[in-house]
């Protein structure tokens, strides 16, 4: 019996070694609650971070100031247009060009201001002004046959596509209704008593023409004939356009001289 007490002391014994080695591993424990205390440091790195994330904040400002720098760029250019549109605003009205009563002799014509003398010479061909003001740099003509000379070497020296914009100027003398008839245009022998019917048989070969050259048939109202148009039509619908505005560049020149003896008397 007492044997076996003390063999029951020892087992006694030994629980008290397990119960010893519970607060080892309570120990344990700890040590394991303290290594997240441990890892704290190392989260407040990144806190040591934040002024590594402060950097794109300090980029914000710039983009900012970069944004803000645009807009008054903006604003500049604005002001700068705003600044013209006042300037031309401000600008003194040009002063009207002169034009004295027509017709005008050839001294007057030689002593008028340029931008006046380009004036009364840009009125030839349907108001333009760029024949006028180069004619009227060949200054001073010495006779009425000087400056209609002077018309047709610069009518000769101009590229086709000007005679042909020239041309476009101009309509089908025909077809032009007889309320809008000028004093010009009714010196074309019958062009006053053209009948509607005159009127439809003209109208296709008209049409024909500008079609197929890009600008209306013209010819010199003061030197036609209405009952000669319809055959004029149908000869030149032969050609090609390279002839037909040579053709044209030739009435605008007879168009042009009577209109300019019309305005300046010899």
């Amino acid at each position: 019996m007492p044997t076996a007490t003390e063999g029951s002391a020892p087992k006694a014994a030994a629980k008290p070694k397990a119960a010893a080695k519970k607060p080892a591993a309570g120990d344990a424990k700890p040590a394991a609650e303290k290594k997240p205390a441990d890892k704290k440091p190392a989260d407040k790195k990144p806190a040591d971070k934040k002024p590594a994330d402060k950097k794109p904040a300090d980029k914000k400002p710039a983009d900012k100031k970069q944004g803000a720098d645009d807009k008054p760029a903006d604003k500049r250019q604005q002001t700068r247009a705003a600044a013209k549109t006042e300037e031309v605003a401000d600008e003194t009205p040009a002063v009207p060009v002169y034009l004295p009563k027509l017709p005008v002799s050839l001294a007057v014509l030689n002593t008028l201001e340029w931008a006046s003398c380009a004036k009364v010479l840009g009125n030839l061909l349907n108001f333009t002004p760029s024949l006028g003001a180069a004619i009227a740099q060949l200054r001073p003509f010495r006779s009425a046959q000087h400056l209609v000379d002077v018309l047709n070497q610069a009518l000769d020296a101009l590229p086709a596509p000007y005679i042909e914009s020239f041309l476009k100027r101009f309509n089908e003398l025909a077809l032009i209704p007889k309320d809008k008839l000028t004093k010009e245009h009714k010196c074309c022998v019958g062009l006053d008593a053209l009948t509607e019917d005159k009127k439809s048989e003209l109208t296709p070969l008209y049409t024909q023409y500008r079609e197929s050259f890009g600008f209306p048939f013209v010819v010199c109202a003061r030197e036609a004939k209405a009952a000669e148009l319809a055959s004029k039509l149908k000869s030149h619908l032969h050609n090609d356009k390279a002839v037909e505005l040579e053709n044209g560049r030739k009435e605008v020149k007879k168009i042009a001289r009577l209109r300019l003896l019309e305005v300046v008397a010899a």
